[in-house]
Parts: C-alpha cells; structure tokens; sequence
C-alpha cells in the first residue's frame, strides 16, 4: 500500500448527503453510442497508487486508472464542455451518473481543499446518464 489517507469510502459521502457522483464527459459524433453504456473504463487501468492519483489531479494526466466524479452535476456538466472546446470538435457533452450506494470501488480525494471531485479507481459500474433530476427521484 502507498499510504492511502486520500481515501473516501461511500459512507464519507453519503454522510454529506451525497448520493450521487456525476462524470461530465465529451462525446465526438462517431462515439455517440457511448450514451448508452452501464460502466465508465479509465484509460491506463494499471497506473495506481498515490503517485498517479496526483498526476491526474493536479497535472490533468488522464492516462491512470482513475476516472474523475463530482459531487456536483452543473461542476460534470462544467468539465465536460471543457474537454469539447478543448477538443474544438463537435459532438455532445453528456452527464453520467453513479449511485454512491452502489460503488464497490476505491474512491480517493482529490487534494484540494473545498473540492466536489472524486476520483475513482477502475471501472465504475451500474453508470447510467444523468437526466439532472436525481434531487427529484430516488434510486430504484
């Protein structure tokens, strides 16, 4: 083990009243298909460990096993038109979902004080779009 005291367990954040975590992501025309996928893979599945988690967070290297999740939908929806304009393509921004109750995966801090994001490690499973009313609609 690196030393795992970033680590946030499910129950962290359902104690703040989270019970969702939502990935903002860009989708290129040709990967519209993508909307209709129950699981979200990072890009390098084996680069774990502290070392690789602040790449991501603070270097913005995507290329770990970790996958970024936010507390917050507008914040998912924020990133996820980044990455559009930072691509200077055209496709859609598209809001994923995951019920915090049913992650089974580690799930780390991201560092920064004050920060909706949460990083976790693997495939994320039981993924599903987000239609912006979670506050509305329980979990079936």
């Amino acid at each position: 083990m690196d030393g795992d005291d970033d680590e946030v367990f499910p129950e962290d954040l359902l104690e703040e009243d989270c019970k969702w975590l939502f990935r903002g992501m860009f989708l290129p025309h040709d990967n519209l298909w993508t909307k209709d996928t129950d699981y979200i893979e990072p890009r390098e599945p084996y680069n774990r460990e502290r070392k690789w988690r602040e790449r991501h967070s603070k270097l913005n290297d995507t290329e770990t096993a970790y996958t970024a999740w936010s507390t917050n939908r507008e914040t998912a929806e924020m990133f996820g038109a980044e990455a559009r304009d930072k691509a200077d393509a055209a496709g859609e921004v598209v809001v994923f979902r995951v019920w915090v109750e049913s992650l089974t995966n580690r799930c780390f801090s991201c560092g920064f004080e004050n920060e909706d994001e949460v990083l976790i490690e693997g495939t994320v499973d039981d993924v599903e779009l987000s239609d912006g009313l979670e506050e509305e609609v329980g979990y079936d």
